[in-house]
């Protein structure tokens, strides 16, 4: 009686693998609504870029080992400044602006570590109450077993003594 010999197949295990691998790819794409929608927190900062130019209208030079002789003239660096000006000075009111914006937010930063802080502080000693008022409750709870173990051995002592007392009255 030969045994008949069973092929082992990869079928199954393939297409099981591709459906979970299609699944994951589907709920990654698929957004599902969140059942939580945090409403954005006040404490946060919005702050934009308002410059990343140099202050002065000259522009940057390296240290290079070239003569001075190679540099353009002062007069041609002239008409710059009058052509910049117009605009650096169109960019004040948005500097100015922005200024404002940075110190309340700065400012809005400010009460909001300050309330974080004072709010840590009540915690604490929340915390630091409960802790003493637990100590006191073990302290209580440990003259109440003292009080107890005291009278118990009171109570046997008294047995004792009265055992003690009818064995004498029994002798004689």
């Amino acid at each position: 009686m030969a045994k008949r010999e069973r092929r082992v197949g990869y079928g199954w295990p393939v297409l099981l693998a591709i459906g979970v691998h299609v699944a994951a790819l589907m709920l990654t794409i698929i957004k599902w609504p969140e059942s939580e929608s945090d409403p954005t927190s006040s404490s946060v900062v919005q702050a934009t870029l308002v410059r990343a130019e140099t202050a002065t209208d000259q522009p940057q030079q390296t240290e290079d080992s070239t003569p001075p002789a190679a540099q353009p003239e002062p007069e041609e660096d002239a008409p710059e400044p009058e052509e910049s000006t117009p605009s650096e000075s169109s960019e004040e009111p948005a500097a100015d602006n922005e200024a404002e914006v940075t110190d309340s937010a700065v400012e809005e930063a400010k009460a909001e570590a300050q309330r974080l802080q004072e709010e840590a502080q009540r915690a604490a000693e929340q915390r630091a109450e409960a802790e003493q008022q637990r100590q006191e409750e073990a302290e209580a709870e440990r003259q109440r077993q003292e009080e107890a173990e005291a009278e118990r051995q009171r109570q046997e002592e008294a047995e004792a003594e009265r055992k003690r007392q009818e064995e004498a009255e029994a002798e004689r």
